[in-house]
């Protein structure tokens, strides 16, 4: 594995690096000479393995991660007069995707800690707005969300998994699941998208609507197409899986056993969860601005995970709000160096109180 030739200071260390070697080189020689650069057999091995992966019977490719997520709410039928929960702690692709099916997003909290879709908010959601006819629950930083609890309160979950991937059951816990394969996620391809579902029906939906040519007018019906370039790289990435997961974990529990003195000194570390993926490695401050600031001083690229879309806080959101507030995300790729890792934990175990960050 080599990593992309950087554009920041040569001693600096990123917040991002992409994974790469000969293979993905080769992959996309074999494509280009293939003649055939979309909807080919790179695409179709792609969508096989990722649902053997997950442990669903289909597997469709789409044009990006977004686009998943919005033909997955179509193909469950939301529409105009719906409405559907999203995590008030997430990507605003999510809200996004919901208002690009003419439905209405609503913010609903998440769990402190785990930062995932809350099981009491989403209830109470429910109650609120009946019209809600579906819910979207992210693996958010590769934590597992607690999707089949969520989706016994009535209705369906697109379980994301943009987050977390590689390990059953992930991809699995509920009737539809997401996943991106844009460039700093798990599966990096550049762009892309995939929906892994046991439903034949819900398959069939989302293969009839990523391809609009020869079709009578749709505006659900888009051109949501991957190419066999990105399939290519995905399958390179995929056979990547098992050894990037391994040193992601190993590179989490270094950040643990290093930064375990700053408990007592305003920062609170993720917790190692049952099935977790690691694939941001995300810390809790008073002030992230501050030492996102205080950590790029030393060449140390930090990062808030999140941007808040909603633009305010909200009483019925005050976990997100703080989340949006107070979370940094470190360093966390396979081509992080242990020199790197070491650069990042000196950097973080060098402040002396972050309750003082302001």
């Amino acid at each position: 594995m080599k990593p992309s030739p950087p554009s920041e200071a040569m001693n600096a260390v990123p917040h991002n690096r992409l994974t790469y070697g000969a293979e993905e080189e080769r992959a996309m020689q074999r494509v280009v000479r293939s003649g055939r650069w979309t909807a080919g057999a790179e695409l179709a091995e792609l969508e096989r393995r990722l649902a053997e992966t997950a442990g669903v019977t289909y597997g469709v490719g789409v044009g990006s991660g977004l686009g998943a997520l919005r033909l997955a709410l179509l193909a469950l039928g939301v529409g105009s007069a719906d409405a559907v929960a999203v995590p008030a702690y997430s990507c605003v692709a999510l809200a996004n995707a919901v208002l690009a099916c003419g439905a209405t997003p609503v913010a609903v909290d998440v769990e402190p800690g785990s930062w995932n879709l809350s099981l009491d908010a989403l209830r109470a959601a429910l109650a609120a707005h009946p019209e809600i006819k579906a819910a979207v629950a992210v693996h958010t930083f590769g934590r597992p969300a607690r999707v089949r609890e969520l989706e016994a309160l009535g209705v369906p979950v697109v379980e994301d998994c943009s987050h977390a991937f590689g390990i059953a059951p992930l991809g699995a816990l509920g009737r539809i699941a997401v996943l991106s394969l844009y460039a700093t996620k798990l599966l990096g391809a550049g762009e892309g998208g995939v929906v892994l579902t046991q439903d034949p029906l819900i398959a069939e939906r989302i293969r009839n609507a990523r391809d609009y040519a020869d079709r009578a007018p749709a505006a659900w019906r888009l051109n949501d197409k991957m190419t066999d370039l990105e399939a290519a790289l995905g399958l390179c990435q995929l056979d990547r899986l098992p050894a990037s997961l391994a040193r992601r974990t190993e590179l989490a529990r270094r950040y643990t056993a290093r930064l375990a003195a700053l408990a007592g000194r305003g920062c609170t570390l993720p917790e190692d969860a049952p099935g977790r993926v690691w694939y941001r490695y995300v810390i809790a401050v008073p002030v992230a601005e501050a030492v996102i600031a205080r950590l790029a001083t030393v060449g140390v690229t930090a990062a808030r995970p999140v941007e808040n879309w909603g633009g305010t806080t909200s009483a019925l959101t005050p976990v997100a709000d703080r989340a949006f507030q107070q979370l940094v995300s470190l360093p966390l790729y396979p081509t992080l160096t242990d020199t790197e890792h070491d650069r990042v934990c000196a950097a973080l175990l060098a402040a002396s109180d972050f309750s003082r960050a302001a």
